[in-house]
């Protein structure tokens, strides 16, 4: 399990995050973009989980919660 910074790093290689309107877009391997919104990011990486420390220990959190 990777902590959060590195794993914030490697996610925002291939996407990108836009206030306005609120949506995640990612970039794909056919060189297009595929736009989530925050509830469908959600459930399409809702699975990942890392490391963040919180008061001195490290708890394992879900990852696109805390983007």
């Amino acid at each position: 399990m990777k902590m959060y910074n590195n794993m914030k790093k490697d996610f925002q290689v291939n996407h990108a995050q836009k206030l306005h309107p609120p949506m995640i877009a990612h970039f794909n391997k056919e060189d297009k973009y595929d736009i989530f919104t925050l509830k469908s990011c959600k459930e399409s990486y809702g699975h990942f989980h890392c490391k963040l420390k919180v008061k001195d220990k490290y708890e394992t959190k879900q990852f696109i919660v805390k983007i």
